[in-house]
């Protein structure tokens, strides 16, 4: 007979490839109907893609931010203190086109630029342990020397060069390297750490920028002739201080885009969903 009985052998394998066909249907996740059912490997509705999230609702990396405010703080602590040094010795030396200035101010620098390293380094081992801490606080100290020095040069070319078109191009070079100075050391211990470490030349840059025209802005329509060291101190040091909070503010943004972790990413995976399988077709 070519149509058995259910019981007997034709019938027998016959049922058994319907059951096969049923398990592999389940297995893929599809429904008798061809629709694609609740259970299987994938779940409901496989191979969609879930919805995006949109980016207004995603939720902040806390790490981010965490990461952002100890840089800030650790960075303003240390060139506040650390610019307390430099002012020290600027006070000392009086005139900064003397010989006690040019051997006093670098070596304050040095000092404020070790501080300053030390504090960053702080937060540095933690998000990035391949850093070395002693190396990035040798090479901010040694930039901050050399940023004291660049400094001292241009008061000596506006005395030497009273022509004020002549000045302008060597004080611009001075100027670029005098802003250029910490980055570029720094980046000396970054490169190969992170991708694109030498954006941190450029960021180091535009945050002390930043500090020295707040700094300007503060302390020069504060300071007036005949006032009082504590007075002029005092005004210093607030001066100081929201420089050094701009440049870590700026800093840390900056630090954040390097680790390629901003404050205001998520960790949604938006990966698609691997594609749908069709069960295996049978004879």
């Amino acid at each position: 007979m070519p149509f058995g009985r259910a019981g007997g052998p034709n019938g027998t394998a016959r049922c058994g490839r319907v059951a096969d066909i049923l398990e592999s249907m389940r297995t893929y996740g599809v429904s008798a109907d061809g629709t694609g059912g609740s259970g299987g490997r994938h779940g409901p509705r496989a191979g969609r893609a879930a919805p995006a999230v949109p980016r207004s609702r995603r939720p902040a990396r806390p790490a981010g931010r965490r990461v952002w405010w100890s840089w800030w703080c650790w960075t303003t602590l240390g060139e506040t203190v650390g610019f307390c040094v430099p002012a020290a010795a600027g006070a000392a030396a009086g005139d900064a086109s003397t010989a006690l200035a040019w051997s006093l101010l670098p070596a304050a620098g040095l000092a404020e630029g070790a501080l300053l390293g030390a504090a960053q380094a702080r937060v540095l081992r933690r998000v990035l342990p391949a850093v070395r801490p002693r190396r990035w606080i040798a090479a901010t100290a040694g930039a901050a020397c050399v940023a004291w020095l660049l400094g001292l040069l241009l008061p000596l070319l506006a005395v030497r060069v009273p022509s004020a078109p002549a000045v302008a191009v060597p004080a611009a070079v001075v100027g670029a390297a005098l802003l250029l100075s910490l980055g570029c050391a720094q980046w000396w211990v970054l490169r190969g750490q992170v991708p694109r470490a030498h954006r941190w030349i450029v960021a180091t840059a535009a945050a002390w920028l930043a500090g020295l025209a707040v700094f300007c802005a503060v302390a020069m329509p504060l300071w007036h002739p005949g006032q009082s060291a504590v007075l002029i101190a005092g005004i210093g040091a607030l001066a100081g201080l929201l420089m050094a909070a701009t440049v870590a503010a700026v800093t840390g943004a900056a630090l954040l885009r390097l680790l390629d972790r901003p404050a205001d990413a998520s960790a949604v995976d938006q990966r698609p969903a691997p594609p749908h399988t069709s069960p295996p077709r049978t004879s």
